[in-house]
Parts: structure tokens; sequence; C-alpha cells
């Protein structure tokens, strides 16, 4: 599906079709598991969670709840929405807390929970995944500076990209190298100011979320394998391999496992899910 085909209308009658609380539009199949997770988590009323097949019809979908006030709701990766002044607001559009699905995804906890499944182990690694996020966060600090100034001043410029492989200290390795990284930055510095870079200094700093929360998801995924075969590797003295399918699989129903009252950034989506769909 690459255009969404529902009048509003239809979008209006979509919930009584699948006897649900609401329905709500995500972009892709992925999504779909995380935002029924999200309201299974707390009791939330049932929800009917569909995938649009893309951006573009996502913001189809948008549109329609903003200029025609269609009775539904869209949920969607936050990104960088919050340095950018792109972000929507209004009752029936919901964010992700961190910058994806891939932030929540990747929980201490839940590569823990997963690490000790592949290790055959009943050992606790949830610290070691919260060290490892500082170390991680702190060399890729800078690097979401400059991510966020490109996309504040829309200078269409690689930062992050999709995989973390040409930052790492090695191919088999969870952690950035920090001369990698400085070296990629100097090649950065003639495309933004001092001010354009003072001012994203400012806004990462000031944002409550811890910087794992920030990074984009997808840069991280390469570095949580390694970090969990890392974790099985000590433990069972074997390489094993991990799949982009089965770490997924491996750490989609994360929140199912949490309590909300422990996790700012479960009880953030819950709430923001739930008066969304009162507002239906």
């Amino acid at each position: 599906m690459t255009e969404l085909r529902y009048s509003v209308p239809a979008l209006n009658v979509l919930r009584r079709f699948h006897r649900a609380s609401a329905v709500v539009f995500v972009e892709g199949d992925d999504d779909r598991h995380f935002w029924r997770n999200i309201a299974q988590a707390n009791g939330l009323p049932s929800i009917y969670v569909e995938s649009a097949d893309g951006v573009k019809s996502l913001d189809e979908v948008e549109g329609k709840i903003l200029n025609d006030g269609a009775r539904v709701i869209i949920a969607r990766d936050a990104d960088h929405k919050p340095f950018t002044r792109d972000a929507v607001h209004h009752p029936r559009i919901v964010y992700t807390y961190g910058y994806s699905i891939e932030n929540t995804l990747y929980c201490p906890n839940t590569i823990n929970d997963l690490a000790r499944k592949l290790a055959r182990s009943l050992s606790d690694y949830t610290t070691i995944a919260f060290e490892w996020y500082s170390k991680f966060s702190k060399t890729a600090k800078e690097l979401l500076i400059y991510d966020v100034a490109n996309h504040r001043f829309k200078r269409g410029i690689t930062v992050f990209g999709n995989s973390c492989h040409r930052f790492l200290e090695s191919a088999s390795s969870p952690y950035l190298s920090a001369k990698k990284v400085n070296n990629f930055l100097e090649s950065l510095s003639t495309n933004f100011s001092q001010e354009e870079v003072n001012e994203c200094v400012s806004l990462v700093e000031a944002d409550p979320r811890e910087i794992r929360w920030l990074i984009k998801g997808h840069f991280l995924t390469l570095a949580v394998v390694n970090l969990i075969k890392h974790i099985v590797r000590n433990a069972r003295s074997k390489s094993i391999a991990l799949s982009l399918e089965n770490l997924y699989s491996g750490t989609v129903d994360g929140c199912l496992k949490c309590n909300v009252d422990h996790c700012p950034a479960l009880s953030a989506m819950v709430n923001r899910l739930s008066e969304a769909i009162a507002a239906v």
C-alpha cells in the first residue's frame, strides 16, 4: 500500500468495524506490535493497530486528523521533532518517548532478558547494559549534537546514518571509537556556524531525557547486537549469530514485563495513548 485510500467517514467508523475503542495508525508492521504492547502494558481500552505502510500514507492520515477531524489516532516516531520545531501537537497524535521505537526496545532490562536466554544463564547483565549505554552515549553525544543541527538547520548531511558500523572500534565491538567519531566531526565543522552548534548543545543539555533516548534508534542496533553477542560469548565461550529479525522478536515484548510506574518512558507513552483514546 503506497497511498491510503480511506475517506474520513470510513476512518470514523473503523473502530466499530474492528470492535475496538480506537484505531491507531502506525508507519509499518514493526510498529504494530510495539504500540499494541504499550496499550496492553497498563490495561488501556482495546485498540486496533493498523500499518499505514509508509511515512507518506501516515502523513495522509495525520492530515485528515488535523484538517477534517478524523476520529482515529496516529502513533509515530518522535525523531528529532522536539528540537526542530516540527512536532504537531494534537490530542490524537502520539509520539515515542525517544527517537524511535528502537530506543525503547533496547531497554537495558530487555537486553538483559534476551542475553540471559541466549547465554542459557541466570546471571543478571543489566548493569553491563547500563554501563555500555553510559560509555556509548558519552562518545555519541557530539554526533547527536551535529545530527540535531543537521535536522534543525536542514543541511541534508548524513550524521548518524542507519548504522554505527563505520564508527565502531572493530566490526564485532559494541563500542564507538572516539578517534573515528572525532575525525568525522572534523569533516563537518565547515557546515555549521559555532552559534548553530552552541544552540544545539543547549537544546540537548536542556532535554530531561538521557542521551540514549535521543540517539537515532537504528544507529544503536548493530552495537546492541554486538553487545549481546559479547555477553553470550563470555558466558558460554561460544559465538552465536543474532539476526535483526531475532533481535526484534526478542525485544518487542519487553514493555509487557515492566511496571509502568517504574519507567518514565513507558509511563509517558501510556499516558499519551490513553489521552488519545479518550479524544476519539
